[in-house]
């Protein structure tokens, strides 16, 4: 739930480039940081269903999926999925990005109907440009001549482009959601669109035909009728207006958001560009495999880090401006390392599971992409690393910094597909990705260490990926028959391993899995001394 009003403290006003004022001397930093930190585990939790019940019906789904499609047909799928991708980017216009940033100014500000200024003027302004800019595709489309888009995958661009509107709007209402901390609704939404979407696509496919155009008939009607139920409830509070329009506001929101919109430009250029060209260099069915082993990681990702950042930004915003600078830096910093420790972790557990993974999600015909998940998951798990210093970028609104980390990323992922293509295959991909989102980490890092430097456990982290691959080594011996139980044993005893054997090494960890566990279940995990 959203805080009350009353309990928000007001900032005092600040120079232009001057740093809040921290509200706790030098020596209390680290104690404020730790209440945060439980802060932020219970709204994490709040997520954390949600999050975990969606990646287990993308795990119902993909299976389903998998088997009706053909491997041609599922890659045709993912090219249209991340095309429609690219223009939803430009329908948002980065105005997703303004509702976190300007949320907590509008809610504390004093001005009469701020908030609803705020609302007005970034959903009237989401839904303009969402309408535009699929009138503008599919003016495009229509004009393209037919050796550069075939007549069979224009008809599915031209079908899917009713998305391109709705999730511009859809987009405006989940943050809105987000942002007030009505974590339940939030959930609630994304769990009813995900659910309804597999339930009315099956059921198409099965009475109607197996054909990916059905697919995307599915998706658009489910997600058409949630953003026409959700206008009601928003009309009820009072928060849209055509009279709370701010044409000023939506500029600065605007000024904000276009050079983030040019950030997500890039990053889907470095997420999914690869397919295009995998598509190109080797065709339809090896981007199939791709494509499977991708979904994959990336429903892996997921769960670990978007209950982590949908709880984190808003927290931050709050510590930045009411606290300042230095409990906001030892927050993320001890945020940071928590995440890497946990990510290790799940990135050992599945390179030891992978082959069974992909077997059972996936089916036996995607087995040859079994050896792309663990270079695919690496990169997937330190592309969310770089959340953290992302973070002091949004913070700073260093966007084009942002925006050129991930340009740079993006190209590099290009370039190293186009040489490890012909040469290594599908691995090739696979190895650019990593080593791409490895770069564009490393340049959101070294952007963000001059505006608030974020502490960097090397000695750390390095015993978790020594831990972690001692533990991949020793399970990964293990051989059981049955492909369900292979997955399940070997799964568990990696994890318990590179945990269990952290826990007992590492003073840090012990302390983080008593907070952790006194947070969400209240029960300490060592015992407290008199």
């Amino acid at each position: 739930m959203a805080e009350p009003m009353s309990e928000i403290i007001a900032p005092q006003p600040q120079r232009a480039g001057q740093e809040p004022a921290s509200a706790a001397p030098a020596d209390g930093a680290v104690q404020p940081s730790m209440n945060e930190v439980s802060k932020l585990y219970r709204r994490s939790s709040q997520f954390l269903g949600g999050q975990i019940a969606l990646f287990l019906l993308g795990l119902v789904s993909f299976p389903i999926l998998a088997r009706m499609f053909s491997v041609a047909e599922f890659g045709l799928i993912a090219l249209v999925q991340n095309t429609i991708a690219v223009a939803v980017v430009f329908s948002k216009s980065g105005l997703q990005h303004a509702v976190q940033r300007f949320y907590k100014e509008n809610a504390v500000s004093k001005a009469p109907g701020a908030l609803r200024r705020y609302y007005s003027s970034l959903f009237f302004g989401a839904a303009g440009a969402g309408l535009a800019i699929t009138l503008i595709f599919l003016l495009s489309l229509w004009l393209l001549p037919h050796n550069l888009v075939s007549p069979p995958l224009q008809r599915l661009l031209g079908y899917a482009s009713a998305l391109i509107f709705i999730r511009s709007v859809q987009s405006m209402i989940s943050n809105l959601l987000q942002v007030e901390g009505k974590a339940k609704a939030f959930t609630v939404l994304q769990l009813g669109i995900k659910a309804a979407t597999i339930a009315l696509t099956v059921l198409l496919l099965v009475t109607w035909q197996t054909a990916p155009t059905v697919f995307f008939v599915g998706m658009i009607l489910v997600e058409a009728s949630t953003v026409l139920l959700m206008l009601p409830y928003l009309r009820r509070r009072r928060i849209l207006a055509a009279g709370g329009f701010d044409r000023h506001l939506l500029r600065v929101a605007m000024a904000f958001g276009l050079p983030m919109m040019a950030t997500e430009i890039c990053w889907l250029i470095l997420d999914s560009g690869d397919r295009f060209l995998v598509q190109g260099f080797l065709g339809a069915r090896a981007l199939g495999y791709y494509a499977a082993a991708y979904n994959i990681s990336s429903y892996i990702r997921e769960a670990l880090s978007a209950p982590v950042y949908l709880a984190l930004f808003p927290i931050c915003m709050e510590l930045w401006i009411i606290k300042g600078k230095q409990a906001t830096q030892e927050f993320l910093s001890r945020l940071m390392d928590h995440f890497i420790l946990a990510g290790v972790g799940l990135v050992c557990a599945v390179s030891v599971v992978a082959r069974d993974a992909i077997h059972i999600l996936a089916s036996p015909k995607f087995l040859e992409s079994h050896r792309l998940l663990p270079y695919l998951l690496i990169g997937q798990v330190i592309s969310a690393v770089s959340m953290f210093p992302r973070i002091s970028l949004l913070i700073h609104k260093r966007t084009l910094a942002m925006a050129r980390a991930v340009f740079l990323g993006g190209l590099l992922n290009i370039l190293l597909d186009i040489f490890l293509l012909p040469r290594l295959g599908l691995l090739g991909a696979a190895i650019g990705t990593l080593g791409a989102y490895m770069f564009s980490t490393l340049l959101f890092t070294w952007e963000s260490q001059r505006l608030l430097p974020l502490k960097m456990r090397w000695a750390a982290w390095t015993r978790y990926v020594v831990v972690g691959a001692a533990s991949w080594t020793i399970v990964s011996q293990l051989t059981l028959e049955k492909v369900y139980v292979d997955l399940a044993i070997k799964g568990a005893m990696s994890l318990t391993l590179y945990f269990g054997t952290l826990w007992l090494v590492d003073q840090k960890v012990r302390d983080l899995a008593d907070v952790f566990f006194r947070t969400l279940f209240g029960f300490r995990t060592t015992p407290e001394l008199t």
